[in-house]
């Protein structure tokens, strides 16, 4: 159960500068001195624009921040503005199976990464979550590689950030292990074995809920499905499959066969825009499709992301 071959300070270093000057502004990042460490639990924070860490941001100096540290440490905190937050683990790359560890090896049936979870620096990093709400992103961030050859080449390429699995502290509460094996894969936590529903959504995805208030149900359905489409990070391919006709007609019944919109309900461009999505598929724009690509949409975060809630929220335009 070989460690990384780069260490901790090398895969940070690598992963700031990518979401410094990659994805953000450039402005100075704060990294906490290893006794300042030991009070906030984050190895550094920093401004971004990364689409993952996409938040209105704070001033590491608020109150709200400042309260979690000791008063004699308060003066060693910086007013500078961050969105991110992360503690960065450098895991163990396990490749075969080992007796005391065998069904977790069972769970993944195939090689995984793993990190310990110290369960004060939890504690510490989720309590500064909770305390930030969603002005800003508290994450452990842990590479899905493990080689000199490949640290150098994804930070060649400039996709570390890419190949970093980032984990809510607030989830793992009460594990002493993390596992994982890709960026968007959930991971699983022991001792009791819990799956931890995956981090990331395909970014346009969520920005698509800022602007649902404003959106008719179908067209928002529509937006969900284009940019699935288009996600990078979805390595299968995608379509309406036969399960997903068979269960809209179970739902629909005698109602599958009506046109989509047969209320006159949905504007033009949303109407035109569905049939030509569905047109690629070489289907027909009636309400069993629509009611199909629901299904698909359910399926696809079920099974590719996995996901285990709905994806959908809606508004009463829609």
């Amino acid at each position: 159960m070989p460690e990384c071959e780069f260490s901790e300070d090398e895969y940070e270093d690598a992963l700031i500068d990518e979401l410094k000057n990659q994805y953000g502004p450039g402005r100075i990042h704060f990294k906490p001195s290893r006794t300042l460490e030991n009070s906030l639990g984050y190895d550094f924070a920093i401004e971004t624009n990364y689409d993952y860490f996409r938040r209105p941001g704070v001033m590491l100096d608020d109150p709200r921040l400042l309260g979690l540290v000791p008063p004699q440490r308060r003066a060693m905190i910086p007013g500078r503005f961050v969105t991110a937050l992360v503690q960065c683990k450098i895991p163990y790359h396990v490749s075969r199976r080992h007796a005391t560890t065998q069904h977790i090896f069972d769970y993944w049936r195939e090689p995984y990464f793993r990190f310990d979870l110290d369960s004060e620096q939890n504690q510490k990093l989720a309590d500064t979550e909770q305390a930030l709400q969603s002005l800003a992103l508290v994450r452990y961030g842990t590479p899905c590689f493990a080689t000199f050859s490949e640290i150098e080449g994804w930070s060649a390429a400039r996709l570390v950030t890419q190949r970093t699995h980032f984990q809510s502290p607030a989830r793992t509460l009460g594990h002493r292990l993390y596992t994982y094996v890709s960026p968007l894969r959930p991971g699983r936590a022991y001792s009791t074995p819990e799956d931890i529903p995956p981090d990331f959504l395909a970014p346009k995805l969520v920005r698509l809920g800022e602007s649902v208030p404003n959106m008719r149900w179908c067209a928002y359905v529509l937006l969900i499905w284009q940019s699935l489409l288009r996600s990078k990070g979805l390595t299968q391919s995608l379509g309406i499959e036969t399960g997903d006709l068979n269960a809209a007609d179970l739902a629909l019944g005698q109602l599958a066969d009506l046109p989509l919109d047969p209320l006159g309900l949905l504007d033009v461009e949303t109407q035109i825009g569905f049939t030509n999505a569905l047109n690629q598929e070489g289907q027909l724009a009636s309400l069993r499709y629509y009611a199909a690509m629901i299904f698909a949409i359910h399926r696809i975060f079920r099974s590719q992301l996995r996901c285990k809630w709905n994806v959908f929220w809606t508004s009463t335009q829609g």
